[in-house]
C-alpha cells in the first residue's frame, strides 16, 4: 500500500496558508498546519475536513520564532512519517515604529525579520533533512515587495527586506541527495511590466524613469 504524502504548511490557519493546506488535502496529502493560535488552527481543520473528510489536517500550535517551539513541532511531525512538501508561509506586516527613535525602529525591524524571515530559517533547518530525496519540495511564499523594495510607513522597509530573505533559502546537500546534489526552489513573484522594467534597470545600474526626469506612468486598472 502506498504511503500517504505528508505536507507541512506554516501560517496554515488563515489566508493563503489555509488555502494551500486545503488544496494539498484535496489532492490527497495529510497536512500539518502550523501557527501560534491553536483555536484558529482547529477552526481551519474543521472547515477543510468538511470537504476532504476527517484525518487530513493536523493542527500544531507553536511560535515559529522560538527555537524550542520549532524543535517540538519537528519532533511531532517526525512521528507522522517522511515529509514530502514544506511550505514556508508564516509572516505578517508589523505595525509602524512607535516613534521616530532608533530604538523604536530597531524593534520594528527585529519583529518583521523574526516573523517573516527567521520563522522560515528555523523551520526549514529543522525539517529539511526529513524531506524525501529525490522528490521532496521546499516552497517559500514571498512577496512582490521582495522584488521592488520599498520604504513604506510600515517598519520603514523592513517588510520588503524580510520577504527578500526567504527566497534565498535552499536545502543543503545531504547523503540521500548524493554527492554535491541538492534540491532548491526559488519562487519568483510575477511582476507587471513596470516592475520588470525597474528590476532590469536596477540590475544594470541604469537610472529609473523618475531619475531621468520622466514622470511615473499611472498604473492602469482593468475596467
Amino acid at each position: 500500500m502506498t504511503q500517504e504524502r505528508l505536507a507541512v504548511v506554516s501560517g496554515g490557519g488563515t489566508g493563503i496558508g489555509r488555502a494551500i493546506a486545503a488544496r494539498l488535502a484535496a489532492d490527497g496529502h495529510r497536512v500539518a498546519i502550523l501557527g501560534r493560535r491553536a483555536a484558529v488552527l482547529e477552526q481551519a481543520r474543521d472547515a477543510i475536513e468538511r470537504t476532504t473528510g476527517p484525518g487530513r489536517i493536523i493542527p500544531l500550535a507553536g511560535d515559529l520564532t522560538d527555537p524550542e517551539a520549532v524543535e517540538a513541532i519537528a519532533a511531532r511531525t517526525a512521528e507522522l512519517g517522511p515529509l514530502d512538501v514544506l511550505v514556508n508561509n508564516a509572516g505578517a506586516i508589523v505595525t509602524p515604529p512607535a516613534d521616530g527613535s532608533l530604538a523604536a525602529l530597531a524593534r520594528s525591524w527585529r519583529q518583521d525579520l523574526d516573523g517573516n524571515l527567521l520563522t522560515a530559517v528555523l523551520l526549514t533547518t529543522a525539517l529539511q533533512d526529513r524531506l524525501r530525496r529525490p522528490g521532496g519540495r521546499l516552497v517559500v511564499i514571498s512577496s512582490a515587495a521582495a522584488q521592488r523594495g520599498g520604504a513604506g510607513p510600515h517598519s520603514a522597509g523592513s517588510y520588503a527586506a524580510a520577504k527578500a530573505g526567504p527566497a534565498r533559502l535552499g536545502l543543503r546537500p545531504g547523503p540521500a541527495a548524493g554527492p554535491g546534489r541538492h534540491h532548491r526552489q526559488r519562487p519568483r513573484a510575477r511582476l507587471h511590466r513596470g516592475h520588470r522594467d525597474l528590476r532590469h534597470r536596477l540590475e544594470r545600474g541604469l537610472p529609473r524613469r523618475e531619475d531621468r526626469g520622466h514622470p511615473r506612468r499611472p498604473r492602469r486598472h482593468p475596467r
